[in-house]
């Protein structure tokens, strides 16, 4: 006999009077695809999945062990080969699944078999009722196959499938081994073959009640003693030393991309893993917690988290709300020194000590435009945290910074730095910087302040699709110039230099005066330019000629470059003056 002789109408016998189905003179029963997924929701829901996993997984296996009986004893094959082709053959007539095999290997005590699934009952009822998923649903397949091959072949043979289409993939492929021959990830799925009676289910569930609610009793009672010290006023530092107690793991808050506080175990971990679980409130992150593990936290350890991460919310919430008072009160205050409203220096030097200001030392203002309002709000709070010995608040919608003569050394460093951090901390921003004069006393600041401001708006105009920083000094004699010459005389120069480039660009949205700046701050350098503007070298050539053209100028002209730069700078500066 070989395996392709099976055929449905000579083992089926239906008995039209009494509606008794029998194949191989065994009888068997109709059932609906949908009345199987109900079959097996049911049994994930009363059991857990890994429950129904074993029991599909077992019931695959005592169908597929009998059918191989059955076949074998009925008829007389020509090869142990086609006796296990006929388990293939076996599933396909009962429409169960269309199987394809692959690969057989058959040797005294060893055994290999693979093939795909086609058309699987249990992938179609799996994405019916979840959808894709990360986990293998042909678990009465897997059974049945195990089970047919290992009373066929004499040995016991196990299953597993490497894709299935319940996971998104194009098809379901299977393989099957002698448990001697598996590796060790699949031996682990020998546990679902185990008989469990329902008592020893009810058993170990009741365990697992049992334990859930000692550690609900025990995350109570460490809730209680989170609330206790947050009441007694204690801060970020005790919370975590409280929850690295209870999970013996080291614990760190993140804010900004900074450890603002950790408590740690000794020794550490040598290799350790890290979970991130979000602080967060009201749709605004807070921070971050971060634990140090080897392994997943258990049920219990994951309880205790959630309880400090409540007290860490209030607690980070509540620092937050504290700055924001400093910052308004910082703010308020360089206002009324900007609008002259302290009438005398003992007032003046009273509310600078408030603050921790020295009335009398030299200060300079540091100011921030961003282009997105969300980010400027979040930038006090970035820029505050990682340099908290710079004065930080908001005003007029600029991140403002007052940094004194004491500050010097720290502030070389941060203006090498803070361009590129802020570019990297706020990437959906434009971001200008400009740093005003130095003043030398606090009365004067208002100074500095105007400055910064009018520089970042000079960048916004100068630099629109460029992050960019400048300082005071950069543009003196210009400002200066401006602040002490006639105005219309200078609209009178610039216009003539570069006013039908400036009007070619507003009737036709083009940017040759931008493509002019950039070509002039690097030299006349085409390629910089280029590369800068995302521009090809002809597209480039066809936008100086065209300027020339409007201008009347030459580019190579030393003379007529000096023009042409003047001129943009008195154009932008008179901008914002």
């Amino acid at each position: 006999m070989k395996a392709n002789q099976l055929f449905l109408e000579e083992m089926l016998d239906v008995n039209r009077r009494t509606g008794v189905i029998r194949l191989h003179e065994e009888r068997v029963v109709l059932f609906s695809n949908e009345a199987l997924g109900i079959l097996s929701s049911d049994l994930i829901h009363t059991l857990g999945i890994e429950r129904a996993k074993g029991f599909l997984m077992r019931f695959g296996w005592s169908w597929g062990y009998r059918d191989a009986e059955t076949l074998q004893a009925k008829y007389d094959w020509t090869s142990l080969k086609e006796l296990l082709l006929a388990g293939p053959v076996m599933h396909t007539i009962a429409g169960v699944v269309t199987v394809e095999p692959d690969q057989i290997e058959i040797t005294d005590d060893a055994l290999f078999f693979s093939g795909y699934w086609r058309n699987s009952y249990e992938a179609d009822l799996h994405l019916l009722k979840h959808g894709v998923r990360e986990e293998f649903s042909c678990w009465s397949l897997l059974g049945y196959a195990s089970g047919y091959l290992s009373a066929s072949f004499g040995h016991k043979v196990l299953a597993y499938e490497l894709t299935c289409r319940a996971k998104g993939d194009e098809a379901c492929y299977f393989e099957a081994r002698t448990v001697e021959h598996l590796d060790a990830c699949h031996q682990k799925d020998l546990k679902y073959y185990k008989e469990e009676s329902m008592n020893d289910i009810l058993e170990d569930t009741y365990r697992q009640m049992e334990l859930l609610h000692q550690h609900i009793d025990e995350a109570k009672q460490f809730r209680d003693l989170l609330t206790e010290h947050f009441l007694s006023d204690e801060n970020i530092e005790t919370t975590l030393s409280l929850l690295r107690d209870c999970l013996q793991k080291t614990v760190r808050v993140e804010k900004y991309g900074a450890i603002i506080a950790s408590s740690t175990v000794e020794p550490p971990l040598e290799q350790r893993e890290e979970i991130r679980y979000p602080i967060v409130s009201k749709d605004e992150l807070l921070g971050s917690l971060l634990i140090d593990v080897e392994e997943p936290l258990t049920q219990r350890e994951e309880l205790l988290v959630q309880q400090a991460l409540v007290v860490l919310k209030i607690q980070m919430y509540h620092e937050l709300k504290m700055m924001e008072s400093i910052w308004t009160k910082r703010s308020n205050f360089i206002d009324d020194i900007v609008n002259g409203r302290f009438t005398s220096d003992s007032t003046l030097r009273h509310q600078a000590a408030l603050f921790e200001l020295d009335a009398d030392a030299s200060y300079m203002v540091v100011s921030f435009k961003l282009s997105r309002k969300e980010d400027s709000e979040e930038a006090v709070a970035y820029l505050s945290h990682h340099y908290e010995e710079f004065q930080t608040f908001m005003r007029e919608g600029y991140v403002t910074m007052l940094i004194s003569e004491q500050m010097e050394e720290r502030y070389r460093l941060f203006a090498t730095t803070i361009l590129q951090e802020m570019t990297d901390q706020f990437p959906r921003s434009r971001i200008y910087i400009g740093v005003g004069r130095e003043v030398e006393q606090l009365r004067d600041i208002s100074k500095s302040y105007v400055d910064a401001k009018r520089l970042c708006d000079f960048l916004s105009l100068v630099y629109p699709h460029q992050n960019h920083m400048t300082n005071y000094s950069s543009v003196q004699s210009v400002m200066m110039f401006i602040n002490n010459t006639n105005h219309d005389e200078l609209i009178e120069f610039y216009e003539s230099v570069i006013g039908e480039i400036i009007e070619y660009d507003r009737d036709n949205e083009t940017e040759l005066l931008i493509t002019l700046k950039i070509f002039l701050d690097y030299n006349g350098n085409l390629q910089q330019t280029a590369d800068e503007l995302h521009l090809s070298i002809a597209g480039l050539r066809y936008r100086l000629e065209r300027i020339e053209k409007l201008s009347k100028m030459d580019l190579k002209s030393g003379h007529d470059r000096f023009q042409y730069q003047f001129a943009i700078q008195i154009h932008f500066l008179l901008q914002i003056i």
